[in-house]
This record gives structure tokens, C-alpha cells and sequence, in this order.
């Protein structure tokens, strides 16, 4: 079985990017929580500003610790062109985790 952090390696890619992005320009703010529920096809990834999940009643304690502060604040070297999010996400054997992940565009019209 894979652990945890390769599993959420494994589905970052460039659809998740995309969906930050878009988020980010239609919330003004790349201070967002991605989320990633496999198992739901049609809603693997929905995305909210971070202030506004950070006292959900439907997030466990664990990810409500880290969630507290930006995640730039945990990326590790962050430049100032750069962005990150937090992903949750969940799994159907009920692993899950909260990772801080790092986001640039690479070019105009870019996405990772």
C-alpha cells in the first residue's frame, strides 16, 4: 500500500493546478483550501477560501491546526511569484491528509 504522502503526490497534477487558478481569480485570493475526495468523479475537487473552512464543524481537529495559518506560511521556499494551497483530501479507505502544495505559472495561460 502507498503512504499517504505519495498517494497525494500522486493526484496533484495539472487538472488540480487549473482548478486552483481559477479559484484563485474568481475569489481574489490564492488563500484556498483544494479539496480532494476520491471516489466522487463528478466532485473530486471543490475549492474554498481558506478563512471560510477554518472553523467548519466537518473538518477534523487535525486539519483545522494547520489550516489556521496561510499555507505559505508552511511551503517550504516560497518565492514571491509563487503560491501555494492546502490540499485536503480524503480517500475511500478513509486515509486522508492536509498538505501544504506549491503552485507557479510557468508561462502566460500556465497552470503548474
Amino acid at each position: 500500500m502507498l503512504s499517504v504522502e505519495s498517494r497525494i503526490q500522486a493526484v496533484v497534477d495539472d487538472h488540480m493546478f487549473k482548478t486552483f487558478w481559477e479559484a484563485a481569480a474568481h475569489f481574489k485570493t490564492d488563500d484556498l483550501v483544494v479539496f480532494f475526495n476520491e471516489g466522487h468523479p463528478s466532485e473530486s475537487l471543490t475549492v474554498s477560501p481558506r478563512i471560510s473552512v477554518c472553523d467548519s464543524k466537518d473538518l477534523p481537529d487535525k486539519y483545522k491546526a494547520k489550516l489556521q495559518r496561510p499555507s505559505r506560511e508552511a511551503a517550504v521556499r516560497l518565492k514571491d511569484s509563487d503560491a501555494s494551497f492546502w490540499l485536503v483530501a480524503n480517500f475511500t479507505d478513509g486515509q486522508g491528509a492536509c498538505a501544504a502544495i506549491n503552485a507557479k505559472p510557468l508561462t502566460p495561460g500556465g497552470t503548474a
